[in-house]
């Protein structure tokens, strides 16, 4: 009797720690629980790392450390060709050690995502930070997308929700170096623009209450002025001149998927320099 008591005593502690890891954590597996809601973080519990590990001193040995991932904008929002820049934070709650920073769940093409620091050591008890800059190019469907910024150290992590919106707002530049000169794009430069053509996805049901913005900035050190196709479908010419390094008051709003030509209308020739493509 008294072996068989031995035996029940030494195995009930070790079922109870393993319960309440389980429960505190969220953990499956030793696999982090993720998704949560916008604008919060589900933390996962790790053993600290780096002479900070579970120990074997004192009753019970030391509690599992925790960190936590955040952002300082749980709703970002970009124009198409565009990028915005989100504030990453680590707290470690006695964390300490590496944690190796990703993203998942952006679109398969068209949004990329880049860390300042992709890895963040932790000292158990500073908030650390990062940047996450998110950038656009032409081809995004205008839309909102949830995705996730997770640390991860070992096998466990701890991830932030967010949401990005993107807009069907574009931004076209004329480059620098054109400089009113009659002629200086003869031959026309059909890539100083950008992409020729530029192809963008239409929002669904694309109208006039729901078009496609288009801005021209002039980088330029002088005036110009843009004459672009179809004005009846919101892409019509300047009447006034973009002054030198502004952006043109004119804001086109287009409301039907088509082919859009524009040129610069003080130039010689009409010829086409840039060509809008939206699907």
């Amino acid at each position: 009797m008294r072996r068989s008591t031995r035996l029940f005593s030494f195995a009930l502690p070790f079922v109870a720690l393993v319960g309440c890891i389980d429960e505190s954590t969220g953990l499956t597996g030793g696999h982090p629980t993720t998704g949560g809601t916008s604008g919060t973080s589900t933390h996962a519990s790790s053993s600290a790392s780096t002479g900070a590990g579970m120990g074997g001193g004192g009753a019970g040995g030391m509690a599992p450390a925790e960190f936590d991932v955040m952002l300082d904008n749980s709703t970002p929002s970009m124009n198409l060709k565009d990028n915005v820049v989100l504030g990453v934070s680590l707290k470690p709650n006695g964390y300490v050690g590496p944690v190796t920073l990703s993203v998942d769940n952006l679109p398969d093409v068209g949004v990329t995502a880049t860390f300042d620091q992709p890895s963040v050591t932790l000292d158990g008890t500073s908030t650390a930070s990062t940047t996450l800059t998110l950038a656009s190019d032409y081809s995004n469907a205008p839309d909102a997308y949830v995705f996730h910024v997770t640390g991860t150290a070992g096998a466990t992590g701890s991830t932030a929700t967010a949401t990005l919106t993107i807009k069907s707002d574009l931004t076209i530049t004329i480059p620098s170096g054109v400089d009113g000169v009659q002629g200086t794009l003869a031959n026309p430069n059909k890539t100083a623009f950008g992409p020729y053509p530029i192809n963008i996805k239409a929002p669904a049901g694309i109208s006039a209450a729901n078009p496609v913005t288009i801005r021209f900035y002039n980088d330029d050190n002088v005036s110009h002025e843009i004459h672009a196709s179809n004005p009846n479908e919101g892409f019509d010419h300047d009447m006034n001149a973009i002054p030198a390094n502004s952006m043109d008051p004119q804001v086109r709003q287009v409301n039907a998927a088509g082919t859009y030509n524009f040129y610069l209308h003080d130039e010689m020739g009409a010829f086409t320099v840039g060509r809008i493509i939206i699907q």
